[in-house]
């Protein structure tokens, strides 16, 4: 069995395996590269979470299983060349790992403050690296930049980092205003702490909530024409999304609306949320449940053909059509097609959209659509029946033959069946004569 250290400190709450490293090795008055050599091993296996380095060092340190695994826990573990397992949940690594390390000033100078060896005693908190997060919630002090080294072996070397910064830190040269915590600052901290989430995000994966309120929040400061600032839009994006599906369709509602009330057709300020979930995380699974909020949302306005893939769903049949793709899938001009459809009850007749954004219900309209090519003038018609135009006339006045439409502007507005039903019903009402007849 391996001996604990007679020098030892025990981890604090939230710390990382590389900053309790780095608190060890200075109690025991060496600095990180030296002390992972005394013990068997280089810091770099350290860094990469070797499992014979760390639990060797765990024994040395005198870790339970439990503090090793929290330690772990704050650090995160990897799982895949570019995932990482962090307080339970699935993180992509650059949304845990920058060169740049950040961290709360106020956290840092109350540890180092009357301490005569203050780098046993000052550590890196697991949440400061976290993404999303923006605030420490105990000292209402936004994270700030601490150092930025794009050597992992340079920048994890806590001890020597905090020992080039500490003057800065009793100095409070990082130290700026304070800032009261808001709802999705809370939220974060409480699910990281505590695991607990009493919002409707509670059923999404943290990563993909974390990113999904800033993408929504940006559109919706877009769209009223204010700057896209990163932590006013993770808030109002949290106000949002929190409350589940029901509000984000309202929001993105109000996203896809045009200057003259009705729907936008084409992605416009859905475009970075388009180009998060199809291209950087279009095969992580994470996001689909917000990627399923957003298709069923577009899918209601856009006139997306059959056979189209829209956020990685191939449509099995077109559920709206426009006025231009209608003209496109059945070669009738856009005019046409108008005066069909609003008569049909398509449209209003006062409906003032460009023809791209005239949408319409694919389905309830698609036997009207199919028939329209069908139509003939009454030139045609005539022919069909064997009939003058005075008698065309006299059988349309009558009743007797109707056309497809009202229409007058419509040139082809006759069903040829209809007049060969008609000479069809007659011959079978007419009595045969002989040529000869009388009369």
């Amino acid at each position: 069995m391996v001996d604990k250290l007679r020098l030892a400190v025990e981890p604090c709450d939230c710390e990382t395996l590389p900053s309790f490293f780095s608190r060890m090795a200075a109690i025991n008055g060496t600095d990180t590269a030296g002390f992972a050599l005394d013990l068997g091993f280089s810091f770099k296996r350290i860094l990469e979470q070797d499992e014979l380095a760390v639990a060797a060092f765990a024994a040395r340190s005198g870790l339970t299983q439990d503090q090793l695994s929290t330690l772990l826990s704050w650090t995160g573990e990897r799982i895949g060349d570019v995932r990482m397992r962090y307080r339970g949940e699935v993180f992509i690594s650059r949304a845990l790992r920058s060169p740049t390390v950040r961290g709360c000033p106020h956290c840092l100078r109350e540890q180092a403050e009357g301490q005569t060896y203050p780098l046993r005693h000052m550590t890196i908190s697991g949440a400061w690296q976290c993404r999303g997060a923006d605030l420490c919630i105990r000292h209402h002090h936004p994270l700030v930049p601490l150092w930025t080294y794009s050597r992992p072996l340079e920048r994890y070397n806590i001890g020597a980092r905090l020992a080039e910064i500490l003057p800065d830190i009793a100095a409070r040269r990082f130290e700026s205003e304070l800032i009261e915590p808001s709802a999705y600052d809370r939220w974060l901290d409480h699910r990281l702490f505590q695991g607990n989430d009493d919002t409707w995000l509670a059923t999404q994966p943290l990563f993909a909530a974390m990113t999904f309120c800033g993408l929504l929040g940006a559109a919706l400061l877009n769209k009223q024409g204010e700057e896209s600032e990163d932590r006013k839009a993770k808030s109002l994006g949290f106000v949002v999304a929190s409350q589940g599906p029901d509000a984000i369709r309202e929001e993105l509602g109000r996203l896809t609306l045009a200057e003259d009330g009705g729907d936008a057709v084409t992605r416009g300020e859905l475009a970075p949320i388009f180009k998060t979930f199809d291209r950087l995380y279009r095969h992580d699974d994470a996001f689909d449940g917000f990627r399923d909020i957003v298709r069923a949302h577009v899918l209601e306005i856009w006139p997306i053909a059959a056979g189209e893939e829209i956020l990685g769903q191939i449509m099995v049949e077109r559920r709206l059509h426009s006025l231009t793709s209608a003209s496109k899938e059945t070669g009738i001009g856009t005019a046409v097609l108008n005066d069909f459809l609003t008569e049909a009850g398509a449209f209003s007749s006062d409906d003032a959209r460009s023809d791209a954004r005239k949408t319409f219900n694919a389905q309830e309209f698609q036997a009207l659509l199919e028939e329209i090519p069908t139509l003939v003038g009454p030139i045609a018609m005539r022919r069909a029946i064997g009939a003058t135009l005075a008698e065309l006339k006299s059988l349309e006045a009558d009743g007797v033959l109707v056309p497809r439409t009202k229409v007058r502007t419509i040139k082809s507005p006759w069903r040829v069946r209809d007049g060969l039903a008609l000479l069809e019903e007659l011959e079978l009402q007419a009595i045969p004569i002989d040529e000869d007849t009388p009369g």
